[in-house]
């Protein structure tokens, strides 16, 4: 802002008009002012009133014109600020035909020379469409700019808009931020707002930089030329104001309609200051941002886009090692779409595309979040990076993927899904993939699943790392059984070539300190190379079951008990495990006592990851004591697992009872048979009688494939039902693989 100073006489004339009680004041500040103008260079500032009060270095003989509530020339006495009348010619000469004149829009410039003459140099215009919509600030005239340069936002007619920042502002553009639902229609908004941004977009371009500042042989900018093919660097962003925009296809981003400005370029930054809606209105086969192998290291911050038909797409990216580096930071995707990102390679498989997400949120009916299915997708997309992001679909899928890919999830949230069939979050679709480029994680997440059809994971993977961290309890509340849904899925498809050459599965899966639900399926064919990938549950919880079977559900394809990975499951919690006398008000149940194996493998034998020695204790649940009288433990090992009893270790302390009566505890099937080694039917697994209070320390070595046990089960009980005491030090514990 500028304050120019009155001449000397000027400044009399209104000392003057003060002391003679402002008698006849327009006439003498008229033919004054008239006559000094072709002199003393006198554009005068504009300010609010706020502004005014807020001026520092203000002298006496200082005029400011104020533009809202009590507008008009001020002028400052040692009485301070003096409102002066004057006449609508006077302003005009004064404002408008000044070095600084005001318009209302940028379609006034043009006329601004043709009224006033070229000696206005400086132009403030209040807006683009109509005063205060955002779309204005100041021009200054550059006789070097022609027709050529007009970009609609930051050129018109000669008029280069003063820039203070490094920050483009579609609204400079004509972006109506102003829209309504009911414009969705409004073909004539939208398509003015499109070009806005697009103009927008085309101004980032021309902001941007040489990599090195390259000449051809002539010494002609590489940058002046058609066929430039090298990356250069954007030195701006985009801004969006907060407000509604309704946008069509190619909005966001496009192959600029101008070859010498059609490159590839770094930074792209679209953000807001915290509330910019956008609308998408395109359809089909379009997309609202299309990058072909153009653009790098892309990034929107606080924009909510919203999707309004069931075949919106938002963004398409196409690489050939040109369109990599996306970042989205508190963006929200809402409404409904077919595809929100469509990620394909051009010509060449070897491209990388990094993707990341950061306290963005994804809600609404939409098909597929990220798609990178097909046959033109790359192993060398790889890193897709996912915090503190939520997933509150309605339907549809979050990652397709036709290839490998590093995908990590953390600290995410999925609600809602209440699909209309069968539908998965991940469909991790590749068996063909590269080497080192399958990986994906979720760390802390939460799942909430609505209904029977809602699917967490299907993987056919072969090799490569998933891993798990996750609570699925949270339906637990639904009307629909546990068991009888399938949440997760892996095909270990081995590949065949002949004669007789196999390719193995070196898949590792791990699920650590999860709350499971549903049950979790393993298909297998024919071509599946046995016992070499790795399937790890570890501290997993499962509140809606009380057992592990059905928990893992194996289909064997054509190589029945030959064809599998090592599926393994470490120290499982259970919801039924604590059986409560609630009557009694004690942990004493009067009936028998089922227990639940809680670490298992299945089919370890042909596994070469290495068995890791298990522990467990069979004794009463909640007190950890042995049973009495004619109560029973049953100890169950899941269908479809293997274990091998090698140590069964009996212990009780002496005097640590005081009861006379003979005891003597066994283990035996369901059928009560007393169970025995499998190669040596001598050795029973059992102490012999002996008084209660005399207590007793029996170890056993032995071999028992727990295959061979009528349905899996051990039974512990006392042979006679003579216990009438009971010890937490008793110990009945069996060692096994």
């Amino acid at each position: 802002m500028f304050i120019k100073k009155i001449s000397l006489a000027v400044l009399i004339l209104f000392v003057n008009f003060i002391f003679a009680q402002r008698l006849k004041v327009e006439s003498l500040i008229t033919d004054s002012l008239k006559k000094s103008k072709s002199t003393l260079n006198f554009p005068i500032a504009q300010v609010t009133e706020k502004e005014r009060y807020k001026l520092s270095n203000i002298q006496v003989g200082d005029f400011v014109y104020q533009t809202d509530n009590l507008s008009g020339i001020y002028y400052y006495s040692l009485e301070g600020w003096i409102p002066i009348p004057t006449s609508d010619s006077v302003l005009n000469d004064l404002l408008i035909c000044s070095k600084v004149t005001t318009v209302e829009t940028v379609s006034d410039l043009s006329s601004v020379h043709g009224i006033c003459g070229t000696a206005v140099t400086t132009a403030i215009v209040l807006g683009y469409h109509e005063k205060n919509d955002g779309g204005g600030g100041i021009f200054v005239f550059d006789s070097s700019l022609t027709d050529a340069d007009n970009d609609n936002g930051l050129i018109f007619d000669g008029w280069r808009r003063s820039i203070v920042d490094s920050s483009i502002n579609v609204k400079w553009f004509g972006a109506r931020g102003d829209c309504e639902n009911e414009d969705i229609n409004n073909s004539d908004l939208i398509e003015s707002n499109t070009l806005a941004f697009q103009n927008a977009l085309s101004a980032l371009r021309r902001r941007t930089i040489p990599v090195i500042n390259q000449v051809d042989d002539n010494g002609i900018p590489l940058h002046d030329q058609p066929n430039l093919v090298k990356n250069r660097i954007s030195t701006a962003s985009i801004f969006i104001p907060s407000g509604h925009y309704i946008i069509g296809e190619d909005a966001l981003f496009s192959d600029d309609a101008s070859d010498i400005w059609n490159f590839r370029f770094f930074g792209i930054k679209y953000f807001s200051d915290g509330n910019a809606t956008i609308s998408l209105t395109n359809r089909g086969q379009t997309y609202a941002f299309k990058n072909l192998d153009q653009g790098l290291k892309i990034s929107f911050t606080d924009i909510t886009f919203v999707g309004y038909h069931n075949d919106t797409n938002l963004i398409y990216s196409a690489s050939n090692g040109g369109a990599q580096d996306y970042y989205f930071e508190r963006c929200s995707f809402l409404g409904k779409y077919d595809k929100i990102f469509t990620l394909r390679n051009e010509d060449t498989g070897d491209t990388n595309s990094e993707w990341g997400f950061l306290k963005c949120n994804f809600s609404g009916n939409v098909n597929t979040i990220l798609d990178l299915s097909g046959s033109n997708v790359s192993d060398q997309f790889l890193n897709y990076w996912f915090d503190q992001t939520k997933f509150w679909i309605d339907d549809g899928t979050i990652i397709k993927s036709s290839k490998g890919g590093h995908f990590k999830f953390v600290n995410c949230d999925w609600s809602g899904y209440n699909p209309s069939s069968e539908r998965y979050y991940f469909e991790l679709n590749s068996s063909l993939s590269a080497q080192g480029v399958n990986d994906f994680r979720i760390i802390n997440g939460r799942f909430e699943m609505k209904n029977e059809n809602a699917r967490v994971l299907k993987s056919n993977w072969t090799h490569g790392n998933i891993e798990i961290n996750a609570d699925f309890g949270s339906q637990t509340y639904r009307d629909f059984f546990d068991e009888n849904i399938k949440h997760f899925e892996f095909n270990i498809y081995g590949t065949y070539s002949p004669p007789n050459q196999s390719s193995g599965c070196s898949l590792n899966v791990n699920f650590k300190n999860s709350v499971m639900m549903g049950y979790h399926e393993f298909n297998y064919n024919e071509e599946t190379f046995r016992g070499t990938s790795k399937f790890l549950y570890e501290n997993c919880s499962f509140p809606y079951r009380n057992t592990l079977d059905g928990f893992i559900k194996i289909n064997h394809g054509n190589k029945v008990n030959k064809a599998f990975s090592n599926i393994e499951i470490r120290d499982a919690l259970f919801a039924n495990n604590n059986p409560y006398d609630s009557e009694n008000n004690q942990f004493s149940p009067p009936d028998n006592i089922d227990l639940e194996i809680s670490s298992v493998n299945y089919l370890p034998s042909y596994s070469n990851s290495g068995l890791k020695k298990k522990i467990f204790k069979i004794a009463h649940p909640a007190r950890g004591v042995n049973p009495i009288g004619d109560q029973k433990f049953t100890l169950n090992f899941p269908v479809e697992s293997e274990a091998i009893i090698t140590k069964v270790h009996w212990f009780l302390p002496k005097n640590r009872l005081t009861s006379h009566r003979v005891v003597q505890f066994q283990l035996t099937n369901i059928y009560d048979d007393v169970i025995t080694d499998d190669f040596n039917p001598e050795e029973k697994l059992e102490i012999d009688p002996v008084l209660m209070k005399d207590g007793f320390n029996l170890k056993q070595d032995v071999h028992i494939n727990v295959k061979n046990l009528p349905e899996g089960k051990l039974v512990l009980k006392d042979k006679e039902g003579n216990a009438d005491q009971a010890a937490s030090e008793f110990h009945c514990i069996i060692e096994y693989y």
